[in-house]
């Protein structure tokens, strides 16, 4: 996967956000 990548302290805040973003993204 792909999270590892935004696992990083500057991605902590935004994880939340980018994360559901990400997956959507990854996920299709």
């Amino acid at each position: 996967m792909v999270t590892h990548m935004w696992k990083k302290p500057e991605y902590k805040i935004i994880n939340t956000s980018s994360e559901v973003t990400m997956y959507a993204y990854v996920g299709k």
